[in-house]
């Protein structure tokens, strides 16, 4: 199920994440259509959980059910704490967690009110236990991403009850059963996805494309993976309840696994602009450049400098001049194509592999890069906390060719980073793709 997340955010030294004041809530710091769209949310599990406990009495419970469901969820946050606190502070926009695992068999077997108070105890007891200490779960946007679950729950349990008739789950044949799990199960990850990706886009309006709002293809992948492991549970729970206990051991495997791919992504991404880090970059570019020489390809390589991204730091502060980097890592991953690499090689410089472009879609390319970049407005603080914009920046762009330049990553390189000092040196702002401005692109 897809949690709401976020960077690191500073926090009072000693504060256990909740404050007793209202004026300190992190939730007046997002737009007011988040609030209000929370808001909304909110209301909606209320009036549901009470219609469903006034109905509680026109129907027999299975307590049994409730009970195992509600141990084995708290179960499996134990056995994985560790795994999903390491897992939340690696996270970026969104977080699968593993809670459809157990909550989506509750749609189907427990009514409303019951599965409200599965998700409060399964998520306050995430909350506390794994992602409170990891500073990296704000309270508003977990309770904004329970309510959203909770409700795409009951819109699965209102479909799973018209399924089943009415009857109870010993008497239902088991097709109807297997209709009734499967059904229920991508009506809750419809709903669930779609709201959460409202709340992500009135949370950050510059989030934009598929991967932003609904996460990457992973994400994808994993939430796919626990929605199965879901309606595994589902028939276990529904037909000999005691077994249900088998399900934890994929979980904790599949938590760790995961945890273990998200350890090898971080290991290769550039912590404040996520973009390829040097090494990762540099691994990339040789594997290219290989399958540019079996196939008698062109590659493309740029190098890009921010201009006098010193008085970034010294005016606004380092904190400020991260903002700006993070922003151009953005405009980076969104400038290039999708099979283009992007990266940082420290400080202010980034670099860019272009497979298969001739040297006219590379100086293109460098161009397209250098205005983005003069059309940048960071956002940000500087050192005594006041809001700021950044703008007026601007970059110098080495372009360099295989094989034109260089037969190996490293001789381009070392074209690429001369081109940027010819940049410099005439006056930065421009693309250079040959030495002596020999073919240079300048900026008006």
């Amino acid at each position: 199920m897809t949690t709401p997340t976020s960077q690191a955010e500073p926090e009072e030294p000693g504060s256990t994440g909740i404050s007793f004041d209202p004026r300190r809530w992190t939730c007046w710091q997002w737009p007011l259509a988040w609030r209000w769209y929370t808001a909304a949310a909110i209301a909606g599990v209320l009036v549901v959980t009470v219609l469903s406990a006034l109905r509680a009495g026109q129907g027999s419970t299975n307590w049994a059910v409730f009970g195992i469901i509600l141990v084995l969820g708290i179960a499996q946050g134990e056995l994985s704490r560790g795994v999903e606190r390491s897992r939340r502070s690696l996270s970026g926009q969104t977080h699968i967690d593993f809670l459809a695992i157990w909550v989506v068999p509750a749609t189907l077997l427990l009514p409303v009110y019951l599965i409200t108070v599965i998700f409060g105890v399964l998520y306050l007891h995430l909350w506390f236990r794994s992602w409170r200490p990891s500073k990296t779960a704000p309270l508003a946007r977990i309770v904004s991403g329970a309510c959203l679950g909770l409700l795409a729950c009951s819109a699965a349990h209102l479909v799973s009850e018209s399924l089943l008739a009415g009857q109870p789950i010993g008497e239902v044949s088991a097709e109807r059963l297997g209709t009734a799990i499967l059904v229920a199960a991508a009506v809750f990850e419809l709903i669930d996805a779609v709201a959460m990706a409202i709340s992500i886009k009135l949370r950050d309006r510059e989030a934009h494309g598929f991967t932003a709002l609904f996460g990457s293809a992973d994400d994808n992948l994993l939430e796919a993976t626990t929605l199965c492991l879901s309606v595994l549970a589902a028939f276990v729970l529904a037909l000999f309840p005691f077994a249900a206990v088998i399900v934890l051991v994929p979980t904790a495997t599949l938590h760790r696994t995961v945890l273990t791919k998200q350890l090898e992504k971080a290991a290769s991404t550039d912590g404040k602009t996520g973009l390829a880090n040097a090494a990762a970059w540099n691994m990339a570019a040789e594997r290219t450049f290989a399958l540019a020489r079996r196939n008698q390809l062109q590659v493309g390589l740029l190098m890009i400098d921010l201009d006098f991204f010193k008085r970034v730091n010294d005016d606004y502060g380092h904190y400020a001049g991260d903002d700006v980097l993070g922003a151009v890592g953005t405009m980076l991953r969104t400038e290039v194509r999708t099979f283009d690499l992007a990266g940082r090689f420290g400080g202010e410089e980034f670099a860019v592999l272009l497979p298969a472009a001739d040297l006219r879609e590379a100086m293109a390319m460098a161009e397209r890069i250098r205005v983005r970049v003069t059309e940048l407005a960071v956002a940000s603080e500087n050192t005594a906390g006041e809001p700021v914009t950044i703008d007026s920046l601007t970059a110098s762009v080495g372009v360099a060719m295989y094989p034109l330049h260089g037969q190996k990553v490293r001789d381009c390189l070392r074209v690429a980073d001369q081109h940027v000092y010819a940049a410099k040196c005439q006056g930065r702002n421009r693309v250079v793709g040959f030495g002596h401005g020999e073919g240079s692109i300048s900026a008006l």
